[in-house]
């Protein structure tokens, strides 16, 4: 197995434990001195960032783009993660799997493999890019194992570094369970924020969000449930209008949002 222990979240008796997770934080070097970590959040979560897998990042003179995946627990977001990193041995799998529904990642893990971008970009015979840029790989803990507070500090550091963010759904399209997710991944990256930065440089603070379904129960297109999933809709009630809202949420964050459906790509 080629990665190692990232990022784990642990309880704490400390009161001042926001301060601590703070002075602890260091995930990557040109983006530590923007990170601010929201105050009187939660009082007993802890941030642990482990050293070893943080000076993979460091040791590396070339950029490195970070590519990370979010979802529900036990629907095989690592075995996607493999897929992508051009892995399909069960014994020489980067991320670790079973084959039983039970939870494998917990916290976050992170390849010690990076990939170049020139090699990446060439999988399943695409065009070549010409980059010297790297891309490395994210797992994360399935949403919802631990409470959404456990998932606000667990996601946000990850959600602020990566410059792919993968949003996997394995289930039928389910607009408000759907929404409700990205909606509460997106509002938890606020408690890590780089805004001074984003608005200097006229950028969004997060990269590109893609949606990838592994099917639906209709026959409806990408583009189609795009529209349906992301596009404002007309308010009837109140749902209606926090839906709206998420919607607007998700647009001012990412550079871009895609949504894919597995069963649409031969």
């Amino acid at each position: 197995m080629s990665s190692v222990k990232w990022i784990v979240i642990k309880e704490s008796l400390d009161n001042d434990i926001n301060n601590a997770a703070a002075s602890d934080f260091h995930i990557e070097e040109k983006a530590a001195s923007d990170i601010q970590v929201e105050e009187n959040v939660a009082s007993n979560i802890r941030i642990e960032v482990k050293e070893n897998a943080t000076n993979l990042l460091y040791s590396k003179t070339e950029s490195v783009n970070l590519i990370s995946i979010f979802g529900p627990a036990r629907t095989g977001k690592s075995t996607l993660m493999n897929i992508l990193a051009g892995v399909n041995d069960y014994d020489n799998e980067i991320f670790k799997t079973s084959p039983d529904m039970e939870t494998v990642t917990t916290g976050v893990d992170i390849s010690k493999t990076f990939v170049p971008v020139k090699a990446f970009s060439k999988l399943n015979d695409n065009p070549e890019i010409n980059n010297n840029a790297l891309v490395g790989f994210v797992d994360t803990e399935g949403q919802g194992n631990n409470g959404d507070e456990f998932d606000i500090y667990l996601f946000s550091p990850i959600l602020v570094t990566s410059k792919i963010v993968i949003f996997w759904w394995p289930g039928l399209l389910q607009i408000d369970t759907i929404l409700n997710s990205l909606g509460a991944m997106t509002n938890c990256a606020k408690r890590i924020t780089r805004d001074t930065q984003c608005q200097r440089q006229n950028v969004k603070p997060y990269g590109h969000l893609h949606i990838i379904f592994r099917s639906w129960n209709n026959n409806k297109t990408p583009e189609d449930v795009k529209k349906k999933l992301l596009e404002p809709q007309s308010v009837h009630k109140e749902k209606d209008k926090e839906h709206n809202c998420i919607r607007e949420l998700l647009d001012d964050c990412f550079e871009s949002i895609d949504v894919r459906n597995l069963s649409f790509i031969s």
